[in-house]
């Protein structure tokens, strides 16, 4: 496969399933974010320079901020329930962040992840612009925006890293690929969007993998 997305999977596979398994502790070596409800979860206390919140665009917020400030990937670990968003969780160039469900159901092959991303429905639940393939969203169930996930470029191409997520209930697709945008779609159900599953248009060319 072109997409250098497949070679950071494979060498991510540790980490996912350190996440699936959770409680973690000093088996992370990355920053983490976990969003969870309040009070804060007690299965995370140890989890090195972890920061708890109870609003999923509150921690994607707070883990760009601490991307940025020191220089690498930050993991955004989400518990099972859902998670209403009140516009599109927007990421960029400079965003270094990987948002992963840790949820009990892990999709496709065993249903919807329990780990809901709820949208708004007057905007898209993810809105990646110029995003590098050290963006990872994995084992999410993406529902009820405008697009599930809108991928878009404004100054370069769009490498972002798309796993293992139910994708489903959205007015218009459930992804959309636009500009010259190539994600790594891998093993994702997308259905029950009122168009398109994934919609590509200009010179965009995602890369599906099942």
């Amino acid at each position: 496969m072109r997409h250098t997305g497949l070679m950071r999977l494979a060498a991510l596979g540790a980490l996912i399933v350190c996440a699936a398994s959770l409680p973690a502790t000093a088996q992370f070596s990355l920053p983490i974010v976990v969003v969870t409800p309040s009070p804060p979860d007690p299965a995370y206390p140890d989890v090195p320079d972890a920061q708890q919140f109870d609003n999923i665009q509150q921690a994607v917020a707070a883990a760009t901020a601490l991307a940025a400030n020191q220089g690498r990937l930050v993991s955004v670990l989400v518990t099972e329930g859902t998670w209403p968003t009140s516009s599109a969780i927007t990421l960029g160039a400079d965003d270094n962040i990987e948002i992963i469900g840790v949820g009990v159901t892990t999709p496709p092959d065993d249903g919807p992840s329990k780990v809901i991303i709820q949208g708004s429905g007057v905007d898209d639940v993810f809105e990646l612009t110029d995003t590098p393939s050290t963006v990872l969203l994995e084992g999410l169930t993406i529902q009820g925006g405008v697009n599930g996930v809108n991928l878009l470029t404004a100054l370069g191409t769009n490498e972002a890293v798309i796993h293992r997520c139910h994708i489903r209930n959205n007015t218009n697709h459930g992804i959309r690929c636009a500009g010259a945008s190539t994600p790594l779609i891998v093993n994702c159900i997308i259905r029950d969007n009122t168009q398109d599953g994934v919609r590509s248009i200009n010179t965009s060319d995602p890369d599906i993998v099942y």
